[in-house]
């Protein structure tokens, strides 16, 4: 993985992913002369749709251009590209998007217009242009939207931009909480137990009668369950959803009463769990150790990938807007696939080793208990143990595991 990591990085060339393609089917960015005046296509690395009032057909007017075109207070600057005419302005709008010079007579307009750089490949317009009904590009917006981005993609980004710090305090909550409860379960291991079955047994049967009052049961009770908020409908699904709630419920309630000792069984071995976590405090910080040994493994990992893929050929490939992989049996796809291998491979190993540490600290725990022995180290005598004694077999389990992953990866 090392070598393939290193070779990603010496042949990649990330500038390669994603090139926009003009209208003439030149790859803006290209290296290579392919217009008749001997013009290189590196100087003109964006893409630039000359003509987005035509909702129509302006995704095939495009140009490449040395710059995306922005107001500079009484005009739109004037860009470069190849050849010069498929740039040249007939029409301009200002920043607000209002027509600032010249009139649209047609499809063959080239309009100059206030845009932005997106991910260092494509001019887009102002959100200005957009915001009204009556604006020139209103019509053509959905179709550019749905061309150029990955709405979900870029949904889940944006949240994640406004909301991180929320993110972290759920985080950290749920890590405080979960902590708060293992400890808890060493004194209250019972009350926990029982109130989980019981209130599940509860919430079954009380959903039950909802649903049984909407098919309309319960009349007699309509005037205080519809001063409760719940709804009145009449539907032919509520009744039968209604007695199967109130009949999981009830056979949920005698498989508890059946269970007793197995359930007092159970109680008692989360008052083990709750002393083990008690007397090897560190044990919780194992998962949080194994989750950044992950995340940096699929960091480091991802990058590498895309140095790999960035070292195959992309080519114009039908009526695309970007280059694409002009051949998924290149070579260096190869190694690609190699390298998802060796990351799923190593992937499966760091959760197996998780797993023995919480296991092998647990047993030195459960046996320090007996005369003559003590507790020492055991979070670093069972990550100490795994490199001498016990690599071979996780390493061999981790492999069947990820060629399980693999095989439904292809699939």
């Amino acid at each position: 993985m090392i070598y393939l990591a290193v070779y990603g990085y010496s042949n990649g060339n990330l500038s390669k992913i994603y090139q926009g393609i003009d209208q003439n089917g030149k790859v803006c960015g290209s290296t290579t002369d392919t217009s008749s005046g001997g013009v290189s296509y590196a100087n003109y690395p964006y893409l630039y749709f000359i003509n987005p009032s035509n909702s129509s057909g302006f995704l095939a007017q495009r140009v490449c251009v040395d710059s995306c075109p922005t107001w500079s207070g009484t005009a739109i600057n004037q860009v470069n590209c190849p050849t010069q005419s498929e740039c040249t302005y007939t029409v301009t709008y200002s920043s607000s998007g209002s027509l600032s010079a010249g009139s649209v007579s047609g499809s063959n307009d080239k309009i100059g217009y206030d845009s932005t750089l997106l991910i260092s490949r494509v001019c887009i317009p102002s959100s200005a242009y957009f915001s009204s009904s009556t604006s020139i590009f209103y019509s053509a917006s959905s179709s550019f939207s749905s061309s150029l981005f990955q709405s979900n993609l870029n949904d889940f980004i944006s949240d994640i931009q406004n909301n991180w710090r929320w993110l972290l305090a759920a985080a950290g909550a749920a890590f405080i909480i979960a902590f708060i409860f293992m400890f808890l379960l060493r004194c209250l291991a019972g009350c926990i137990v029982w109130l989980s079955l019981f209130g599940t047994i509860i919430f079954l049967i009380v959903m039950g009668c909802i649903f049984l009052y909407n098919a309309g049961y319960f009349s007699a009770a309509a005037s205080v369950a519809t001063y409760l908020g719940v709804p009145s409908l009449s539907t032919g699904y509520n009744e039968p959803i209604g007695w199967t709630l109130i009949g999981v419920g009830c056979a949920f309630f005698i498989l508890v009463l059946c269970c007793c000792s197995r359930i007092r069984l159970a109680v008692a071995i989360c008052k083990s769990a709750g002393q083990f976590i008690a007397s090897v405090c560190l044990i919780v910080f194992v998962p949080v150790f194994q989750a950044c040994l992950t995340i940096s493994l699929w960091g480091g990992c991802l990058v590498a990938m895309v140095y790999l893929v960035s070292s195959s050929a992309f080519t114009p490939i039908g009526a695309t807007y970007f280059t694409t992989i002009s051949d998924y049996g290149d070579p260096a796809l190869i190694r690609f696939y190699i390298f998802v291998f060796g990351t799923l491979w190593v992937n499966a190993f760091l959760g197996a080793m998780g797993i023995f540490v919480v296991a092998s600290a647990c047993c030195m725990w459960y046996y320090s208990h007996a005369p003559g022995s003590e507790l020492s180290l055991p979070i670093w005598r069972s990550y100490k143990m795994i490199f001498r004694y016990h690599w071979g077999s996780l390493a061999f389990g981790s492999l069947l595991l990820a060629i399980i992953q693999f095989i439904q990866l292809l699939v």
